[in-house]
This record gives structure tokens, C-alpha cells and sequence, in this order.
């Protein structure tokens, strides 16, 4: 509950919404994605739908996780599809973007989310215990070290 209050009382929302903000005025139609590799987490997809901003992007990584596909964006198959996708951005409701972001990526359930995590990670800590090495055997030596020698 502590993670959960701070990042509420830092205002991680509103700092994505100012960001969000500015992409706003800057007159976008839209956010394209084309990447080519496993985005792990994209936030800048994030900033652009809470913006009201649609995301048109490949189909890699954590899009299909952030993106809901003909309602916050279009997500492509093929770098030859992305240039139709485009064209369909007026078809999308800039506040399903806003309201996806809102209820999928707020600061009170994303610190939810990782206080969860960090109370799975201490459970199992307290289970397990810390690791240790092996009662009667020493430490194996980094590999990067060399043995002295006594002369």
C-alpha cells in the first residue's frame, strides 16, 4: 500500500498527461509505430492514446498488449499494410484512447500492479530464504579473478 500511495502522490498520470499534453498540441494525427524488434514495453504508445491520439503500429513486442486493435489504433501485420492503416485513423474515437489509458495503465493500478510483484518477490524470499553457499564449501571465485599466490 506504501508503493501504491507514492506513485499516486507523484503524479505519475498527470506527468503522462502533461507529456501528452504537448504531443496534443503539436497538431498529430496520430502515433506511428513501425518497429522491428520485441518492444518489451513501449511508452511513448502510451503517451500518444492519452493524448487522444490513435497508435498505428507493427505488430511486435507489447503492441497487442497496449493497443486494442480497431479502437485505440491499428495494429499491422506488414510494413505494406501500415500506409492504409493511416488513412483509417479518423474511423478511431480519440476518448477510447484516453479512457484505455485510464483504466488499463492508471498510477493506482499500475502501482497495484507492482506492488504485487514486489510482494510475490519478498514472499518467496521468505520461503526460500537469501542464497547461500553450501555449508562447508567456499565461494567459487569470480571468473574474473586470479589467485593469489604466497611466495
Amino acid at each position: 500500500m506504501i508503493l501504491h500511495k507514492i506513485i499516486v502522490d507523484r503524479g505519475t498520470l498527470d506527468g503522462i498527461l502533461v507529456r501528452a499534453q504537448a504531443l496534443g498540441s503539436r497538431g498529430s494525427r496520430c502515433l506511428i509505430l513501425p518497429i522491428r524488434w520485441e518492444e518489451p514495453f513501449g511508452m511513448v504508445m502510451i503517451e500518444a492514446m492519452a493524448s487522444g491520439r490513435p497508435v498505428v503500429a507493427l505488430r511486435r513486442g507489447s503492441v497487442p498488449e497496449v493497443v486494442v486493435d480497431g479502437v485505440t489504433g491499428w495494429i499491422c501485420d506488414t510494413a505494406d499494410d501500415l500506409p492504409a492503416a493511416l488513412h483509417r485513423t479518423a474511423e478511431l474515437d480519440p476518448a477510447a484512447c484516453v479512457a484505455r489509458v485510464r483504466a488499463a495503465f492508471g498510477a493506482g493500478l499500475m502501482a497495484h500492479r507492482y506492488e504485487a510483484v514486489y510482494r510475490r518477490a519478498m514472499d518467496r524470499t521468505r520461503r526460500f530464504g537469501p542464497r547461500r553457499p553450501a555449508i562447508g564449501r567456499a565461494p567459487m571465485p569470480a571468473a574474473h579473478t586470479v589467485p593469489i599466490q604466497s611466495a
